[in-house]
């Protein structure tokens, strides 16, 4: 479950990048969705699995979370280069 741990560390981290650049909505949509994933892993895989199961929906729902964070991390990396590129700084 460590894993977990840092996918969530991660989300929460990013979530104030969301919220700051104006993409309140997209933040919760990604709530949202992150959410349903978890749900219906779970659905499926805790009856299969047990435990395990809500583990494994658990790590595929920060997945998803992860690589939408990844993504907002890396256009605001490009977008701040690009920006001192144009100040010539």
């Amino acid at each position: 479950m460590l894993p977990i741990l840092v996918m969530l560390s991660f989300s929460s981290m990013m979530a104030s990048q969301w919220i700051g650049r104006g993409f309140f909505l997209t933040a919760s949509l990604l709530t949202v969705l992150v959410g349903l994933v978890n749900l219906l892993a779970s659905s499926v895989w805790i009856p299969e699995f047990g435990m395990m199961g809500a583990v494994y929906a658990q790590l595929l729902a920060l997945l998803v979370a992860v690589f939408t964070n990844s993504s907002m991390a890396l256009w605001c990396e490009l977008k701040s280069r690009r920006l001192r590129a144009e100040s010539g700084k």
